[in-house]
């Protein structure tokens, strides 16, 4: 019975394992590239740029609104109305009157009108607007793509930095357990006193500590990579990024101008707005015709014997409307919204040209910061060891140790993270220099 069991513990864990699928990541142009086929909020932009597209192609063909109305009517007149004319014109009495009905019992008609602009304005600025619409679109689809990939890039780079301070916190971890095995000794021997023993098991708590904290932060920035990529929460991530940080002092410019050009495009979307309005103060002319077939008969509907008529005709319609108030308030604040487009569109290039300089100082101070931190962990680690030696010869205290520990346990943190965020700027800038 206990077998059975067993083996069926077996079966439920092997399928539990194949039910929950693992992503794996060794770079981050593998993570974009997923997020590139995955990510919703992409599929949604590229809706957004085919409707644009599709909305510029309809504001072409309704440039001439070739529109065609056709009616059809079958009517069986049950009682012909009846009508009063004087007798003597069909020979009777003069002064009286006989009772007369005409008209056909059934009458059928077919009758199209077909019309097409052939000056119309407001139609014809309406493809501009609609095509400075669709550039828009485009546009904003490649600041979102930006905006995403740099959200994604720095869970991504955030996940390999906790993975590496985990990592140097775990090589440590074995020294901070030999200080408190040594201190231990001595604290046998009675060379040591307790408080030394107390303060060194401590440290090894401390740096235990810090690597579960590091571990709940690692679970949060991958629920926030998932989230950026649209990875079901339930999937098992896995990156392990084999590419080496870069460090190297290289001169990098920023070139993003997706905001202020997407500001722009607005700017010319409002002040088109207001030319297609202004536009619609013009009369349209238009070509129009009409063709009408009428079958009348007293058989039935079409009827061999019955009578039958055509009529058509074609022309010119002058079509205007009178502008009423509302329309004068709507083009006010047609004329604010321009005027407040054209004001973001300064204040965005502004800040844009900031945000482009931003970068690049940051992205040059961490360099900067890299080669000063990478000498003052050289330093460190020198300093602990050669305190490590010297206090197995009972030279120096514990609280001396522990603080030359401490400084180059941070040191040595301090440099992974400044590592990392080199090649996450390095990440950020190429992408504001791409996705143009």
């Amino acid at each position: 019975m206990k077998n059975i069991f067993q083996l069926l513990l077996l079966i439920l864990l092997g399928f539990q394992s194949k039910a929950q699928d693992v992503v794996s990541f060794n770079s981050i142009d593998q993570v974009l590239h997923y997020a590139e086929k995955n990510a919703a909020i992409l599929k949604i932009s590229n809706e957004q740029v085919a409707l644009s597209k599709y909305q510029t192609l309809i504001s072409k063909i309704n440039a001439f609104n070739p529109r065609v109305n056709t009616t059809a009517s079958a009517t069986d007149n049950l009682q012909l109305p009846t009508n009063y004319l004087p007798a003597q014109i069909f020979g009777g009495v003069p002064g009286t009157f006989k009772e007369t009905q005409f008209g056909q019992q059934y009458v059928s008609t077919i009758a199209i009108t077909p019309q097409i602009d052939l000056i119309n304005i407001p139609a014809w600025q309406k493809i501009k607007t609609s095509k400075i619409n669709e550039n828009y679109a485009v546009t904003t689809t490649l600041l979102v793509n930006k905006n995403l990939f740099e959200t994604i890039a720095t869970a991504y780079y955030n996940i390999v930095s906790i993975q590496k301070q985990i990592e140097i916190l775990h090589a440590n971890y074995s020294n901070t357990k030999k200080i408190e095995k040594i201190v231990s000794n001595k604290q046998k021997e009675g060379l040591a006193r307790q408080q030394d023993l107390n303060q060194a098991t401590a440290n090894v708590l401390q740096i235990e500590d810090k690597e579960t904290q590091l571990a709940n932060v690692l679970l949060q920035q991958n629920n926030i990579l998932k989230t950026a990529c649209d990875i079901p929460i339930i999937t098992v991530l896995e990156i392990s990024d084999t590419q080496e940080n870069a460090t190297e002092n290289t001169v990098l410019d920023v070139t993003n101008t997706l905001l202020s050009q997407q500001s722009k495009l607005l700017q010319e979307v409002s002040n088109q707005e207001l030319k297609s309005f202004n536009s619609s103060f013009f009369p349209t002319l238009s070509l129009v015709g009409n063709w009408i077939y009428q079958d009348n008969s007293n058989a039935g509907f079409f009827n061999p014997n019955s009578n039958t008529f055509q009529a058509s005709y074609v022309g010119l319609r002058l079509n205007y409307a009178l502008p009423d108030a509302s329309k004068y308030l709507q083009k006010r604040n047609l004329k604010t919204s321009a005027a407040i487009a054209k004001e973001n569109a300064k204040h965005n290039l502004l800040q844009e040209n900031n945000q482009n300089q931003q970068l690049k100082l940051e992205y040059q101070k961490a360099v900067d910061s890299y080669v000063i931190n990478q000498k003052i962990a050289a330093l460190k680690i020198d300093t602990y060891t050669k305190n490590l030696e010297i206090y197995h010869q009972d030279l120096i205290s514990l609280d001396n140790l522990m603080i030359s520990f401490n400084d180059k346990l941070n040191a040595e943190l301090n440099l992974q993270v400044i590592a990392t965020n080199i090649s996450y700027l390095t990440t950020k800038i190429n992408l504001n220099n791409t996705i143009q």
